[in-house]
């Protein structure tokens, strides 16, 4: 268990949609393997989550699964983007806190830089204790979410 820096929000703009996603890794597969993943219409119902899991990726998979997703057409689509807070550290890769912080922040950039060149305005609201982190919330995959980007809030229906 560690302390969460808190939330990191960019963009101005609230946002309604279907939650979609998962692991980053997982998501990667999917679209490796040609499983089935909603169609370019149905992502705009959608508020895309993602969270990275124990194999601790770098920042540079991180932004190729994201530009993959870019060139798909889907983020240009989505309402908006919710980011797990990245486990940083796993019994086989064990890391020093600045080397935790180093790699969050990383990973934060690579997330706001790619979804960014993709999409200019929906909300990314990263650092959210879901996934592969601990506390963990649970997420109501596939139910409707709200942010409320003024308010630096997030509403979900479970």
């Amino acid at each position: 268990m560690e302390k969460s820096d808190g939330w990191f929000w960019d963009g101005k703009t609230d946002a309604v949609g279907r939650l979609w996603g998962g692991c980053l890794e997982s998501v990667d597969e999917m679209l490796r393997h040609a499983v089935a993943i909603p169609s370019l219409e149905q992502f705009e119902d959608i508020v895309l989550m993602l969270e990275t899991s124990e194999e601790i990726p770098t920042a540079d998979y991180v932004k190729r699964v994201l530009r993959a997703l870019g060139e798909r057409g889907i983020l240009e689509r989505v309402n908006g983007v919710l980011m797990g807070r990245p486990k940083a550290w796993e019994f086989d890769k064990p890391q020093t806190a600045k080397e935790k912080a180093t790699y969050r922040e990383k990973q934060r950039e690579a997330v706001l830089r790619t979804v960014r060149q993709y999409n200019k305005s929906i909300p990314i609201v990263q650092n959210l204790n879901f996934g592969h982190t601990d506390p963990q919330i649970p997420m109501p995959y596939g139910n409707i979410v709200r942010i409320v980007a003024d308010e630096k809030r997030i509403f979900a229906q479970f």
